[in-house]
């Protein structure tokens, strides 16, 4: 059996449930994916080693959030190869919450409002698409802990303190994995809000 089959087989996920793959957790089941994928677009270009990474059409700039912040890393590149695989044009990306979070705003007091345009009509509904499937992105984030104190701060506040200031805190790294959408090929927000 090829990695090729083995890809397009676990892509589709079965409705029996086996124990190694209900004790994997998401990062494994994420690295596994990655790993799949990566063979797999090994093997389809080397038939042909003049071949480009990616094919023709399918956009080679870097992947970003709907905030314009690029994805940088393995994230970037399975990004790339995923859109390439699915055909998706735009290389943006959101998870859901971010998606269903543009059909509100926050009021004064902190309470969801459906949002509306400049004339007072709510807006048309922003959704994920029925059937879509997500793809997994990992995100490191930082726990900087005093252990005297137990005092915690922001990363981005440890990274502003001096060297000597810095040696008080113990720094944990976490892994983290987010689902992510593709915005133009899995969601309605060119038909719901096209500025």
């Amino acid at each position: 059996m090829s990695v090729m089959n083995t890809y397009k087989k676990t892509s589709k996920p079965s409705t029996k449930k086996s124990n190694v793959a209900s004790s994997e957790s998401a990062q494994e089941r994420a690295l596994n994916l990655f790993a799949e994928m990566m063979i797999e677009k090994i093997e389809s270009i080397q038939q042909d080693w003049k071949k480009p990474w990616f094919t023709e059409g399918v956009s080679t700039s870097l992947p970003k959030n709907m905030s314009g912040r690029e994805y940088n890393g393995m994230n970037s590149m399975m990004l790339m190869l995923h859109a390439e695989k699915e055909g998706f044009k735009l290389p943006v990306w959101a998870t859901f919450d971010r998606i269903t979070g543009l059909n509100y705003v926050k009021d004064k007091q902190g309470a969801k409002q459906d949002a509306r345009d400049g004339e007072g009509n709510k807006l048309p509904q922003v959704s994920v698409n029925k059937g879509a499937k997500s793809f997994p992105v990992f995100i490191t984030t930082f726990t900087c802990v005093n252990p005297e104190t137990k005092e915690r701060i922001k990363y981005d506040d440890y990274k502003r303190l001096s060297e000597e200031e810095r040696a008080k805190y113990n720094v944990y790294p976490k892994l983290q994995t987010y689902n992510v959408f593709n915005v133009e090929g899995q969601t309605n927000i060119k038909e719901a809000r096209p500025e």
